[in-house]
């Protein structure tokens, strides 16, 4: 799937800023408009322009993409945005400003034992104040976050225990060329399902 940066309608032309809510959600696709899968065509490669700002609370959401690029322009990635696919390696440019929770998430084995892992996470940039803890929730196989020395906030404390993994894994970094050839390896511990739990009650969530 290829995405234009513009659209052309009635004579008016129109830049692409946003993948909606649900857009290319599972069956979303389905070419009858019907509530069935008739037609449906699951994605695997993804073409995103530069002109794109959001993407949508559940835009590729169980979807077969093995390959996609975030680009630089991209500032929101809603919850469940590109949650449920195959792609094992990603990149989070330092534009991006807020990441929802489950925008990454489920990524494990699945059913008749296929693949989704995702396993190396590079970010360009700071740990924003609108970064959920949460964004590589049930993701157990990740095995390595990686992020520029000069960049704030890191390491933090990512949560991707659930019930199918034990709550002592950790997510190791590993060195990685960043925008400045600067980056650093570091461990960075994942919060225990106890401590989250705890924490969830004394929040009141």
């Amino acid at each position: 799937l290829d995405i234009p940066a513009s659209v052309t309608e009635s004579g008016n032309t129109y830049q692409v800023t946003s993948v909606l809510e649900n857009a290319f959600y599972y069956c979303a696709l389905d070419a009858g408009g019907s509530e069935g899968c008739d037609g449906y065509v699951e994605l695997t490669k993804v073409l995103l322009p530069n002109t794109l700002k959001k993407i949508g609370l559940q835009a590729f959401y169980s979807q077969s993409i093995k390959e996609i690029v975030i680009p630089p322009s991209v500032t929101v990635i809603e919850d469940c945005g590109l949650c449920d696919n195959y792609f094992s390696t990603l990149t989070i440019p330092q534009g991006v400003e807020v990441i929802e929770d489950n925008a990454f998430s489920y990524q494990y084995v699945g059913e008749n034992s296929e693949i989704r892992s995702l396993l190396n996470v590079h970010f360009d940039g700071d740990f924003k104040a609108g970064y959920s803890l949460n964004m590589f929730r049930d993701s157990p196989n990740l095995a390595t976050i990686t992020y520029c020395s000069n960049a704030d906030g890191w390491p933090v404390s990512f949560n991707i225990a659930d019930n199918f993994v034990p709550p002592d894994v950790f997510v190791e970094a590993s060195a990685t060329e960043c925008i400045n050839s600067n980056a650093v390896v570091k461990k960075i511990p994942t919060v225990p399902r106890s401590l989250m739990l705890v924490l969830m009650i004394l929040l009141g969530l």
